[in-house]
Formats: structure tokens, sequence, C-alpha cells
């Protein structure tokens, strides 16, 4: 098996077809009325929204924005312009007072008047240097529960806010009887690239089974616009952090290293096939296995 781009292409009409009737059946179980989820200016979630408008029709969906303190302004816009070209509800619910009465702000004070993007400078540059003086991936240890002080600050920051996105979806779903459509992905299912009774938390996750390359290809027959699907990824809750900064990793690589690891290819032959070091495989199959607890709980 040749690992090119290619390997992961995908019957895009048959996949969302599929996909559709999958939510529609999920309501239909649940005895539920519409549907419900985040909505990020990412293309997770810009897919899943689309996605919920071909399943249960747009006037059956709403679209919560859920911003806070940290959260870039191009997101929550990126997120009106996406729903509102597939006529979706929206509603947005601060989560920053919720956050600042448990006190998460209080574990990063915000410098006062200083631009938004020398504080992602700033918070890039230090992030960078713990990557640099970690023993081990900054990720993985983190997952694995590093004991220092910082790692134990930012885990606890960024992790109660998926979480609080969580309650906050769940409240209003239920009060409207919508069904809780999540947005993870099977790559970052498959490394723990996601909160435990956070992001993870749904009723359905359509995008369970597709790697993000191919909910990137979906993205394009789904008419999701090119500014959403070209740019860098980002769970958009520590300023200047995109996922692959975080992972240690690109999307490609890790979903063609994951699809190797699938079809039971060798590290080594994954290795050489992608012109890569064989330790990069070997570290995305220790975050599978680090993250196996996640699933088993998460999902």
């Amino acid at each position: 098996m040749d690992l090119k781009p290619e390997v992961l292409q995908i019957d895009l009409k048959k996949v969302a077809f599929d996909l559709e009737k999958e939510i529609r059946n999920r309501m239909k179980e649940l005895h539920r009325e519409g549907i419900i989820l985040g909505i990020s200016g990412g293309i997770d979630s810009a897919v899943a929204l689309a996605l919920a408008a071909g399943a249960a029709g747009r006037d059956n969906v709403l679209g919560l924005i859920l911003p806070e303190r940290d959260s870039h302004p191009e997101s929550r816009t990126d997120a009106i312009e996406h729903a509102k070209s597939l006529g979706i509800k929206i509603r947005e619910v601060n989560i920053e007072p919720m956050l600042r009465r448990l006190g998460i702000y209080k574990l990063f004070p915000e410098p006062l008047f200083m631009p938004r993007r020398i504080i992602e400078k700033f918070v890039k540059k230090q992030f960078e240097k713990s990557i640099k003086t970690s023993k081990e991936p900054l990720f993985l240890s983190g997952m694995l529960g590093n004991p220092s002080v910082l790692a134990k600050k930012t885990s606890a920051y960024y992790r109660s806010k998926h979480r609080m996105r969580m309650i906050t979806l769940y409240f209003y779903g239920e009060l409207h009887n919508y069904l809780m459509l999540g947005t993870c992905n099977k790559t970052e299912i498959s490394i723990g690239f996601f909160v435990k009774y956070g992001d993870s938390a749904s009723d359905f996750d359509p995008l369970k089974n597709l790697y993000k390359m191919q909910v990137r290809q979906l993205a394009h027959h789904l008419g999701v616009t090119q500014k959403i699907i070209i740019k860098a990824p980002t769970p958009d809750l520590l300023p200047g952090i995109t996922d692959e900064l975080a992972m240690g990793i690109t999307y490609e690589i890790l979903d063609l290293i994951l699809f190797g690891l699938e079809n039971k290819m060798e590290s080594s032959k994954i290795a050489k096939e992608l012109g890569i070091n064989e330790e990069t495989v070997n570290y995305v199959q220790e975050l599978n296995r680090c993250s196996q607890h996640m699933r088993d709980t998460g999902h």
C-alpha cells in the first residue's frame, strides 16, 4: 500500500447522504425535535452544521456561539457568516461570566490594554519554549499528567472551557428537546485531542469516522467557504495556539500515519513511505495508547 493522500479519498455524495440519514435516525431514536451544536467558525463545526441542516431542515437547527475572553473575534464572524449562508438560527451565549465565577481567569490574568496580536505572540513563544524544555512531547506529557505547576494550570484552564461549553449546549438542547451534535473527527478521537466530558460529549458525532483531511474534502462538497477550509484549525482556547502546534505534527502527516496503523502497516514502512522518522510514528502510536481511557469514557 502506498501512503499517499489519495488513500483518504471518499465518495463525498454518499458520505454526506449516509451521515444525514444517520443523524435523522438518531433524532428519531431519541425523539428529538431538532438539532443543536456549538459553532466555532472552524471546519469541523461548519461541516457538522451543514449536515445538520440537510438532515433536519434549517428551521430545526440551532447554532450556539459560545465566546469567552480568549476567543478570536474572527471565530465569531466566521461562525455567523456560515450559519447565515445556511439559513440557520443562531444564539450567542457568553460563557466568560461563568468561567470568571469559577476562577478560571485567575490562573492566567490577562495583561491590561495589550493588543491581542501581542498576547498571541507571547503565549505562542512561551508554549514553544515549554516544548523545547520538556523531556517528552508536550501534548503527550499533558495527557499523562505532567507534574509541573504550569502544566496543571494550563490543563485546568482550557479543559474547563470545553466543559462549560458542553454544559451550556446541553442546557439549551434540553430546553428545546434538540439532539446535541458533536464535532469531533476521527483524527482527534484517535490521539486524544479532545477533552473528556467536554467537546467529546454529544448525542451523536457525525464526523467520528472521518479523518481531518476527509472532513476537509466534505467541507468543499458541502459548500463551506474557502476562508474556513484553509485557516489553521484551533480550539480557540489559548491565544496563538493552533491544533498542529499543540500536537507537534501536521494533520496531513498525522492522518496518513493513523491510516497506515489502522491498516496494520509496520512503523518502519509507514515512516519510509512518508519520508519521516520512525520516532514520529511511534509518537502517534503512544498518543493512541495513552488516550484509550478517554475513548472508553468520553465516547
